[in-house]
């Protein structure tokens, strides 16, 4: 007779420092009172030591273990739906947050594009650690792993990532993402960040909810201000992901650049240019194009989805919702690109709408393509 697998218990904890121990009570008590976990050694600025004791602090009964930062925003219901998705991926790590400006971001964006809840994350930054799901089984030795790593090293997201590979743990990330980035000032001297995409908390709805993304190829990637294609070099087991520019890629695409240019030079350069500068209008064609390639590229084989099927049209409550959703992702675009780049934060102060605009233009004209209705090669 097959034995019953083990029930799936969750709990869960707040990491945070003494400056911010307010923050992380409340966050705690808006979940059902988490522990919180203290910075052992607060006179110092090393996350990693304070998430050693947040992922050493696990419940003898639980079989997966949550760690939240003091500084996000949650819903009410953020524990149940981590026991949902550890209901679906009880093996993996699970992270509930990507950057706006981040590879695993990148590719949160291109996943919901493809109508899936969940995305692979990308072998080749940090795990993200906002907000963030391991089996307790691998708890004890992650703890020796990151120990002799504190010693040299302080991010607790790359230290992870790193561990995960070494044990060949899969790691997922939410799409869209359950918690978004609190305004508190970064302990480490980070720059302001938000999500990818999120949802107020809400996952994707309808069979889309449980899909994952995974095998990625081909990633659009708008990074200060340049429109990349991050692109796997190697098998799925023993890869590595390299910044093209996406002009490169484009004829494999079936695009041609110089015909997009065009194209975006004949739809918006003369309304844009009584107040953009030079820098202002090549960085709104790299989001132009990025938007592009989100709407283009999951109809191009260079990504698969398991999962279940899809099976008829969505519900209207739930297309509207997925709308929503991509018209969230597609506006985290551009200040996700900004930083860092050449132009400064507030360069598209009040042009909100032409960034939204020049996105979901984009986004459309790479559907119509994807879609096989049209080209937009034409001149």
């Amino acid at each position: 007779m097959t034995a019953a697998p083990p029930r799936l218990s969750l709990d869960g904890v707040v990491m945070t420092h003494p400056r911010r121990g307010h923050a992380a009570r409340a966050l705690s008590a808006a979940l059902g009172d988490l522990r919180v976990v203290m910075d052992p050694h607060p006179g110092g600025s090393n996350a990693l030591i304070t998430s050693i004791e947040a992922w050493g602090a696990y419940a003898p009964d639980a079989t997966h273990h949550l760690v939240l930062q003091d500084d996000v925003i949650v819903r009410p219901d953020l524990l149940a739906q981590a026991r949902r998705a550890v209901e679906l991926f009880p093996d993996a790590a699970l992270s509930f947050y990507a950057n706006w400006d981040s590879l695993n971001g990148a590719a949160a964006r291109l996943a919901l594009m493809a109508g899936c809840g969940w995305v692979e994350a990308v072998r080749w930054e940090f795990f993200p650690t906002l907000a963030t799901v391991l089996p307790v089984r691998l708890l004890d030795e992650y703890g020796r792993f990151a120990e002799a790593a504190a010693q040299v090293h302080f991010e607790d997201d790359e230290v992870l990532f790193d561990f995960l590979q070494v044990k060949g743990v899969p790691g997922y990330v939410s799409v869209p993402a359950l918690v978004e980035h609190g305004d508190l000032t970064s302990l480490v001297g980070n720059p302001k960040r938000r999500a990818a995409c999120y949802g107020a908390g809400e996952p994707l709805r309808g069979p889309g909810q449980d899909r994952l993304a995974h095998s990625l190829t081909l990633c659009p990637f708008f990074y200060r201000g340049m429109a990349f294609l991050l692109v796997r070099v190697g098998e799925l087991d023993d890869h590595a992901w390299r910044y093209v520019h996406w002009s490169r890629v484009a004829p494999r695409l079936g695009l041609d650049p110089a015909a997009l240019r065009r194209r975006f030079d004949r739809e918006f350069a003369a309304s844009v240019a009584p107040w953009a500068s030079q820098g202002q209008t090549e960085f709104l064609f790299s989001l132009w194009v990025v938007a592009l390639l989100l709407g283009l590229i999951p109809r191009t084989g260079h990504l698969k989805i398991s999962g279940p099927p899809a099976s008829g049209a969505m519900s209207e409550t739930d297309a509207s919702q997925h709308q929503a959703l991509i018209a969230a992702a597609l506006g985290t675009l551009a200040p996700g690109a900004l930083m860092d780049s050449a132009l400064p934060d507030d360069a598209f102060a009040g042009r909100s709408e032409w960034l939204l605009r020049i996105a979901h233009d984009g986004y459309e004209v790479g559907r119509e393509v994807g879609g096989g209705v049209g080209h937009v090669g034409l001149t």
